[in-house]
């Protein structure tokens, strides 16, 4: 069985009303691109939706790839929600939430990524809307007074 995967592209999302991260354009040497800022002192939160492809067939790992201007060996708190609904079932509004303290270190502004596997049930088709988050506060949170900036994330899957 291949895997597949479902990108989640920051220029897709959207800012919630509550303790939102922000869009940004960053501009790299090589690069001119959106990325999301999460900030240093509080939870902050970023949401996508869409729909689960057709192909799916199990699995759900949610894949992120980050970076942060700190230099020290540190780690971040990521945390994704993910609340779907089949055609004709209503969303419970109520997000599975799982987290994963991912090291950083060493090296300012260079790419990490974390893993994060969900335990909210998948089905080919759901609607579903994911929410990344930087949970600053969590003592697993280690990154201290430095923004962390999302650079693209994807949900990981089995096909059918």
């Amino acid at each position: 069985m291949a895997s597949s995967y479902m990108i989640f592209h920051p220029n897709a999302g959207v800012a919630p009303s509550a303790s939102p991260a922000l869009w940004q354009r960053i501009d790299d040497t090589n690069t001119d691109k959106g990325a999301i800022v999460y900030g240093a002192a509080s939870n902050t939160y970023y949401d996508w939706t869409g729909n689960i492809p057709g192909d799916y067939g199990s699995g759900g790992d949610v894949r992120l790839w980050w970076r942060c201007a700190s230099a020290a060996t540190t780690a971040a708190r990521w945390q994704i929600g993910i609340d779907s609904a089949s055609v004709g079932e209503a969303s419970d509004s109520a997000p599975t939430n799982d987290a994963v303290n991912e090291g950083y270190g060493g090296t300012s502004n260079i790419v990490a990524s974390a893993l994060i596997t969900t335990t909210e049930v998948l089905a080919a088709n759901d609607f579903m809307t994911l929410t990344i988050s930087r949970q600053a506060t969590n003592v697993g949170d280690t990154i201290l007074g430095a923004s962390v900036v999302l650079l693209n994330s994807q949900l990981e899957y089995v096909q059918a």
